[in-house]
């Protein structure tokens, strides 16, 4: 987790954490929140995932804007993981739909 990232939770500053917020420094909050490793971009069925921990066998994909343009596809993606991996999937809003101290997730099981 980077330093300025790493004082935002520290100190609460909501906006200082919301600047800086991208898919490592995302997954890098949920490894030190929960205290798990995820491994990057694991293939899983054609699909590369963001972030996998094989400990609690739960998928963390971060969703940037774009993602509201390929629901669809993004929806057979979850289900076709979910299948193989038979997991719990866990999508994290990136950007303008981040809370301190709790991701807005969307939780698939």
């Amino acid at each position: 987790m980077n330093d300025i990232l790493l004082d935002a939770c520290k100190t609460g500053d909501i906006e200082l954490y919301k600047n800086n917020i991208n898919e490592k420094s995302i997954l890098d909050f949920i490894e030190a929140k929960n205290n798990i490793i995820l491994e990057r971009q694991v293939e899983v069925d054609g699909y590369y995932v963001d972030g996998y921990c094989r400990s609690t066998n739960t998928v963390y994909e971060v969703y940037e804007r774009y993602h509201k343009y390929q629901k669809e596809r993004d929806d057979k993606r979850t289900l076709d993981i979910i299948n193989t991996l038979q997991c719990e999937f866990i999508v994290i809003f990136d950007n303008d739909n981040v809370d301190y101290e709790g991701l807005k997730i969307t939780k698939y099981v």
